[in-house]
């Protein structure tokens, strides 16, 4: 009789474990089973097996987006701390996972890099685009650096039908500008870096919010103070006589004195009585 030819195909899942080897195997005999009764399978040539193949991990797409709708508007003071600037969310939609391993967040607007003292990120555990107490903290802080706040080893895993959402967050510095204005984005794909062979689909970058928002200046109360540093007696052309020291504090925020005005006091009636 002329032989029948049939394949052995295997599909593999997209959650297989990469590393692990298949293969293709008929043990013995009585893995194939025959419809007439009286007929056998000869042993010839058993066990029949093709060689192992090695399961490796698919390139997978890691996609961005701004969850949810823009941020309000808003006014923030001079100090003010976790700021929220932006939320961003990651979606794996085929394959295993991604793992971010680098984000770098770009400041827009008329603020500056001095304008902030720190940018964090933290992650949203309960996608509510609020930080609260079960929000922890992903990577290190960092500052804008050519108005770039780069977040290296994170290891960020996204899951694949599993999304996860990030907040990004800035410390307004004391001494920031009054009325700038700023706000934050992923500019690109290559604001986002991934481990292995996966990628970052282009598709809704950049990510921004679409209000900016604003600096306050904050209004400061300076106390000052005064530390009696005067001799007991001067002589006559005396040059460089310390009498005092001020002590200028600010509540809160920066205040810079334009001048100050010290008056001769005591007995003297005459201006000429101190030459500088």
């Amino acid at each position: 009789a002329a032989p029948q030819t049939l394949f052995a195909v295997y599909d593999i899942a997209t959650s297989a474990t990469p590393g692990v080897q298949l293969g293709a195997q008929i043990a013995g005999n009585a893995d194939i089973v025959l419809k007439d009764a009286g007929d056998v399978v000869a042993a010839t040539n058993l066990p029949l097996s093709s060689q192992l193949v090695t399961v490796v991990d698919a390139p997978d797409e890691l996609t961005v987006s701004k969850p949810g709708v823009d941020l309000a508007a808003a006014n923030w003071p001079q100090g003010q701390s976790n700021v929220l600037t932006q939320r961003l969310q990651f979606d794996v939609t085929d394959g295993d996972s991604v793992t971010v391993t680098q984000l770098q967040v770009t400041l827009t607007g008329s603020a500056t890099d001095a304008d902030f003292s720190q940018v964090r990120l933290y992650n949203d555990a309960d996608a509510d685009g609020v930080r609260d107490a079960g929000d922890a903290q992903v990577g290190a802080a960092t500052q804008f650096q050519n108005r770039l706040a780069t977040f290296p080893n994170l290891n960020y895993v996204v899951n694949s039908g599993s999304a996860r959402q990030l907040l990004v967050t800035v410390d307004v510095a004391t001494g920031a500008t009054g009325g700038a204005k700023f706000n934050t984005e992923l500019a690109n794909t290559g604001a986002v870096t991934v481990g292995g062979s996966d990628s970052v689909s282009p598709t809704n970058l950049p990510v921004t919010n679409a209000n900016s928002q604003t600096i306050t200046a904050v209004q400061s109360t300076l106390t000052v103070t005064i530390t009696d540093l005067a001799p007991q007696s001067v002589k006559q052309g005396q040059s460089g006589v310390v009498m005092a020291k001020l002590t200028m504090t600010a509540d809160q925020g920066t205040t810079t004195p334009s001048s100050v005005k010290v008056r001769k006091s005591g007995t003297s009636a005459l201006d000429s009585d101190v030459s500088k």
